[in-house]
């Protein structure tokens, strides 16, 4: 029959203490690894976090209309017209067709606000003005860009174009003749322009492409026929 050999209460002792040892080596460890990977993760968060050249040259030059050069625009737009004596409504679009800003001098007729609107909608939806829209559908048979709903075919709406040639939305504007109209559209378009950073992207043999060369023009009429 076999003895039972009982530990001593120092053996057992000795046990507990050796576990607890590696129990607190392991937590060590743990602790060492997690200080030395934390930081490296962490860095690379702030870098992944910290905007890129490009990101921040979107941000410089925005391909939208801010609210601040909505407003310049419009500013140069009521200049322009109370040189010439007259009273007008601007209207200014994103590319979107949605409404960016809006301005009535005083005494402008209330049918003037709609006919702004139209207007601008109208240089917003496609990058061409207006006038030459209106030029361009009389040559086709039944003139159909006029049967187009919300657009207007009468001078005074330009699109917004910027140097890079996109294509950010349109200006209307309404309460001169069709002709003054636009042509105090046009002075806001070159008003942006001439405040916009950057210069129109160009390709090594853009001298000998119209379509590049178009790019720096405010209206794009002048390239291949408007397609719906």
């Amino acid at each position: 029959m076999s003895k039972l050999c009982k530990q001593s209460p120092e053996h057992s002792i000795n046990r507990r203490h050796n576990a607890l040892r590696q129990i607190v080596i392991g937590v060590g460890a743990a602790a060492l690894m997690l200080t030395t990977a934390l930081p490296a993760q962490w860095e690379r968060a702030e870098t992944e976090a910290t905007p890129s050249k490009a990101n921040q040259h979107l941000r410089d030059n925005p391909a939208f209309i801010t609210s601040e050069a909505a407003q310049q625009m419009a500013d140069a737009a009521e200049q322009a017209a109370q040189q010439a004596g007259f009273n007008i409504a601007i209207s200014i679009m994103d590319n979107h067709g949605s409404l960016k800003y809006f301005k009535r001098m005083d005494n402008t007729s209330v049918g003037s606000i709609e006919v702004a609107h139209l207007k601008a909608s109208t240089s917003a939806k496609f990058p061409v003005s207006t006038q030459n829209l209106a030029t361009r559908s009389a040559k086709l048979p039944g003139n159909p860009y006029a049967a187009i709903p919300g657009m207007l075919l009468l001078g005074g709406g330009v699109p917004i174009i910027n140097k890079a040639g996109e294509h950010l939305g349109g200006i209307g504007i309404s309460g001169a003749t069709p002709e003054l109209d636009a042509r105090f559209a046009h002075a806001a378009v070159a008003h942006y322009r001439a405040l916009s950073p950057g210069e129109p992207h160009r390709s090594s043999s853009s001298t000998d492409n119209p379509r590049a060369r178009a790019l720096c023009i405010q209206d794009k009429s002048q390239l291949n026929p408007l397609r719906l």
